[in-house]
């Protein structure tokens, strides 16, 4: 499923004076030596700073999707118990440019994707930490699918994750899926039901945008987990299934062991074992969670037709 170069929010270009003046508030003494801006991704903007021999992260958040104050919570709140970079500061004052920004540890490696993709697959040894990583993270449980506030405790609930599909496919999704598929998609669903069902039995804390993309592989082939900003209380397969969607340059990786290794660490870690079925729960987790990204007026076409097939794909398991 390609997304090409889409983004939700365009790039936020910050002058080099305004990132001297970021850097010189966080540490007046660092010496920045090279500014490179990092012009993938969909929402904030990034840059690498470089300084002496030190790399940070510069992420700059969109005006119109300021998700900061959740991130930064999230981050604070997995820094305790698996690997994420350290946000070294935070500054929503707006006193230097218009956009809330942090300074993020810099960790040298590749995404999973451009490691797999490098790599023709991964080893058993990073899908068993991925998985054991994810379940650590899963760990704290809610009482219903909802957005959380800064202390990643329930703001307020949501359309409850079993109630979604029928939602999405009455709604703008259904509008811009072809009709057969949307038909076919809908008998599904009523054929699934208890299935969904038992994907919604536990809401926990999630990613929310757990894709190959963010979860960066360092030297030592030690998984990093990064960018929270959609993090929110929902089913554990809402995440899985986002990590197993089919990609180019990635998905034809993915082989069994991959799978069943992943499995062994999430297991390892979990207060709940996944079942066996699991992949086929996440795949149909994912059907919702795809919906929901074509939920607005305008969306490339290339993104309608490779969900499209990744349903048709899912409803053929």
């Amino acid at each position: 499923m390609s997304q090409n170069n889409y983004r939700l929010f365009d790039f936020e270009s910050v002058d080099t004076e305004s990132i001297h003046a970021i850097f010189s508030k966080y540490n007046n003494r660092l010496l920045i030596q090279n500014i490179v801006p990092i012009i993938a991704g969909m929402s904030t903007s990034n840059y690498i700073i470089e300084a002496r021999n030190k790399k940070y992260l510069l992420k700059v958040y969109p005006k119109d999707n300021d998700h900061s104050d959740i991130e930064i919570a999230a981050y604070k709140y997995a820094h305790n118990i698996i690997k994420v970079p350290e946000v070294l500061h935070f500054d929503n004052s707006k006193a230097i440019i218009d956009n809330t920004y942090a300074i993020f540890q810099y960790i040298d490696g590749f995404t999973l994707r451009e490691y797999v993709s490098k790599n023709k697959g991964f080893s058993n040894d990073v899908a068993y930490k991925v998985g054991s990583m994810l379940a650590l993270l899963h760990g704290k449980e809610y009482t219903c699918t909802a957005l959380l506030n800064v202390d990643l405790c329930i703001k307020n609930q949501i359309i409850q994750f079993q109630n979604q599909y029928e939602f999405f496919l009455d709604g703008m999704p259904g509008r811009h899926l072809n009709e057969k598929v949307k038909r076919d998609l809908g008998h599904f669903i009523d054929a699934n039901r208890h299935l969904i069902e038992r994907i919604s039995e536990k809401n926990v804390f999630c990613h929310g945008d757990f894709i190959p993309s963010n979860i960066l592989i360092d030297v030592y082939e030690s998984p990093w987990f990064i960018d929270f900003e959609y993090c929110f209380s929902v089913p554990c397969y809402y995440d899985i299934g986002k990590l197993f969607r089919s990609r180019e340059n990635y998905s034809q990786y993915i082989d069994d062991k991959i799978k069943s290794n992943f499995a062994k660490g999430y297991n390892a870690m979990s207060q709940r074992t996944l079942p066996d079925d699991w992949y086929k729960l996440s795949k149909i987790a994912d059907i919702a969670v795809m919906l929901a990204l074509i939920n607005k007026e305008n969306i490339p076409r290339d993104w309608i037709e490779g969900i499209e097939e990744e349903i048709i794909e899912t409803m053929n398991l």
